[in-house]
């Protein structure tokens, strides 16, 4: 289950870079930055929790 929840973590981090690039094209300003910013730290942190679980998982099975 934590294996899924990496993936999907994975696929939705890698679909929110690409979104923030395609629309930062088009919006300008220092808030949309700083909103990027903290959405992909949020889902970076999550992507590295699920790892950290999932390694943890493996050691003590």
């Amino acid at each position: 289950m934590l294996l899924l929840l990496l993936v999907l973590s994975l696929i939705s981090l890698a679909l929110s870079l690409i979104m923030n690039t395609k629309l930062k094209r088009a919006a300008s300003g220092a808030q949309f930055g700083i909103l990027t910013l903290i959405q992909g730290g949020s889902l970076g942190a999550t992507v590295g929790i699920l790892l950290v679980l999932l390694i943890k998982g493996r050691t003590l099975g």
